[in-house]
């Protein structure tokens, strides 16, 4: 009698710890009925299935535990971690389970236990010889949601690398490919974790072709005003979410896959493939919007130049 005080006031302590939406919300009554549904076939599986005493004693602990967590979603006492629990909306299945863990892990082994033990091929076979092998269906549409949303977590996931590694992406040179690999690769924003690539990247590049558009020494515009290399230092970030850098000119103009920013810096001798750190120095900014770069180096001389993101020599510049 004391052990089932002690439950009943551990279950309504975790129910009160949740944030609870409105009444009548869809998603709780869903998750409601999917968890009922486990528990309620389940225990009539214990009834049919003659189990080890260890699998039996395990599988009702882990029946119990789950009519807690549905008494929890009853009449929508819905909480967050639970949608994440049972179908993974939002982060993927994955990263659900390995939240789960983390915040609920007697329900996470519980959830798992149903699965391993509602798989089994000699349970299956007793209940198909019995005519009940439709009892386990909830636990499958369980694993069923959850592979699907596993299955988007993944496409989503594989084309954030696609957007950042892929063949719409920046071309970067062995430094460069360098740096972001050895040295940034464990830094928040750069690296990869769960949710795929980081969205930055660090730039040193060497570009060959700013065409200058305005030069305050000349007092003229475009015409007849030379080409200028010059060294890029900066960062690179990436638009990951969904809509951006999507095939298509104007696509590309829209929402690009990337913008850029950094410092640049040009010789005094313009010209095309020539080194920019040779001679007197100009500095300034550049910035691009995809592969659109603009840049304005300062000084005496100010001028403003543009260019487009190519290589002219594959992993060089």
């Amino acid at each position: 009698m004391a052990k089932r005080i002690v439950l009943g006031l551990a279950v309504l302590m975790a129910c009160g710890t949740m944030a609870f939406p409105q009444a009548g919300d869809g998603k709780a009554s869903d998750d409601f009925r999917l968890l009922s549904g486990i528990h309620d076939s389940m225990a009539i599986v214990i009834r049919l299935v003659k189990l080890d005493p260890g699998d039996s004693a395990d599988l009702s602990r882990s029946l119990a535990v789950i009519d807690s967590a549905a008494g929890c979603l009853k009449g929508a006492s819905f909480g967050a971690g639970y949608q994440v629990i049972l179908r993974a909306k939002g982060t993927g299945y994955w990263l659900g389970v390995k939240s789960l863990m983390t915040s609920d892990p007697e329900l996470y082994r519980a959830l798992q236990f149903v699965k391993r033990t509602a798989n089994d091929d000699e349970m299956d076979s007793t209940l198909t010889a019995a005519g009940r092998s439709g009892l386990t269906s909830p636990v499958f549409e369980l694993q069923e949601n959850q592979l699907k949303e596993s299955i988007n977590q993944s496409r989503e996931k594989l084309g954030r690398y696609q957007k950042k590694y892929g063949p719409n992406s920046a071309r970067l040179n062995l430094a460069e490919s360098a740096f972001n690999f050895f040295v940034f690769r464990n830094v928040a924003l750069f690296r990869t974790g769960d949710d795929g690539p980081g969205p930055l990247e660090f730039i040193a590049s060497y570009s060959t072709a700013y065409v200058t558009a305005y030069d305050a020494k000349a007092q003229k515009m475009a015409k007849d005003l030379p080409v200028v290399s010059a060294f890029e230092l900066g960062l690179r970030y990436y638009f990951l979410g969904k809509g951006w850098g999507e095939e298509g000119f104007w696509n590309g103009i829209k929402r690009p896959g990337y913008v850029t920013a950094g410092l640049m810096t040009a010789g005094d001798t313009p010209g095309f493939l020539i080194w920019p750190l040779r001679g007197k120095q100009s500095y300034g900014v550049f910035a691009s919007w995809g592969g659109l770069k603009a840049g304005y180096m300062g000084g005496n001389e100010h001028r403003i130049v543009l260019s487009r993101q190519f290589q002219i020599v594959p992993y060089l510049f």
